[in-house]
């Protein structure tokens, strides 16, 4: 003959509330709040990531996925607060309070031109490849330090005075000496002066004798002060007769007759 159990349902060892007959826990820690199991949080593991509940700052944990002693996994975690959980932040240690990209980085973590400057403290966004730049991030294609146009990396003529106005070079006429002479466009007053030839001031070329005619074309230096002279800068001679007008008391001499120089 079998005999017959008796179960005495009233049984509660660890006294949690639960009978032993129904108590899938017994042991818990006195006083310890249970479910209808007779589960407390420090008995239960809900995400089954190896840390119980009472312990575990991250539930919900992904199956499988690794956790730190927080219960916590990388998906589950911003170490650096800046709202891009730790899987996704391709820039960690953001500093606080900076606003992020979906990546996670802040414009300081980031430099979109390459150019060694983060975009935080980069004046000069953009930067052609492999320019060398300033401490503001700017190369000589993106400045214009003499503020006259043109670019410093094309600019021949830095220091531009404010207002002037430049060519393609970036030079203004008090900038250029298209003639050579050492005077400058600007205060040149005779363009074009014979390379080589002494100027005054004025960018002119010198004309000693004062007959019209620049030294450098006069073939009869010391001109008689006020006389004619052809486009060598030499007297005229209307008679032919060897006498620059201005001294030629005869006028007309016939031709070919010799003459004097006075009495």
């Amino acid at each position: 003959m079998f005999g017959t159990l008796t179960v005495d349902e009233t049984n509660d060892t660890d006294g949690d509330g639960v009978g032993d007959h129904a108590d899938n826990c017994p042991g818990t820690a006195t006083g310890a709040s249970v479910d209808t199991d007779g589960y407390s949080v420090t008995q239960l593991d809900a995400d089954g990531d190896g840390v119980n509940n009472d312990a575990d700052n991250c539930p919900g944990t992904a199956t499988a996925a690794s956790v730190d002693t927080n219960g916590c996994s990388a998906i589950q975690l911003d170490a650096d607060g800046d709202g891009v959980n730790n899987d996704a932040d391709n820039c960690s240690g953001t500093p606080t309070g900076e606003s992020v990209d979906t990546n996670g980085c802040s414009s300081s973590q980031l430099d979109d031109d390459g150019d060694g400057v983060f975009n935080n403290a980069d004046d000069c966004s953009g930067t052609p490849t492999g320019e060398s730049v300033d401490t503001a991030g700017c190369s000589s294609s993106q400045l214009d330090d003499d503020g006259d146009g043109v670019f410093n990396n094309a600019d021949d003529c830095s220091g531009t005075p404010t207002g002037e106005s430049v060519d393609t070079a970036g030079c203004s006429s008090s900038q250029l000496d298209d003639d050579g002479d050492g005077v400058f466009n600007n205060a040149d007053n005779c363009t074009g002066s014979a390379s080589g030839e002494p100027v005054d001031t004025n960018g002119c070329e010198l004309d000693d004798d004062g007959d019209g005619v620049y030294n450098g074309a006069d073939d009869c230096s010391s001109t008689p002060s006020g006389a004619s002279v052809d486009a060598n800068g030499c007297e005229l001679d209307d008679d032919s007769d060897g006498v620059g007008n201005s001294s030629d008391d005869c006028a007309g001499s016939a031709s070919g007759q010799p003459v004097g120089t006075g009495l």
